[in-house]
């Protein structure tokens, strides 16, 4: 494992330092691509610069349901004829 590592390292140096030295010379053949290469060449690199969002699926187990308007309307029916009936009215 600790090779490996190691290995990986040196590689990832030697491509950072490769970049760093051709930097301008990637810029230019930038520049000269066609809009649709430019588009391509930016979103390939653009994962390096900003994380990507990961999927997340949720799972609800909803045992409620929602009261038609009629439950609803017998519901606050009742609510009100108990506060009648409290008040007295």
């Amino acid at each position: 494992m600790g090779v490996k590592n190691i290995q990986g390292n040196e590689l990832r140096e030697k491509i950072k330092i490769f970049l760093d030295g051709n930097f301008d010379l990637i810029q230019k053949d930038f520049e000269g691509l066609e809009p649709v290469q430019r588009v391509t060449f930016y979103e390939r690199i653009l994962k390096y610069a900003v994380p990507v969002l990961k999927n997340i699926e949720i799972e609800a187990d909803v045992k409620e349901t929602i009261p038609t308007r009629e439950e609803r309307d017998a519901y606050l029916k009742s609510v009100e004829d108990k506060l009648k009936e409290d008040l007295n009215l």
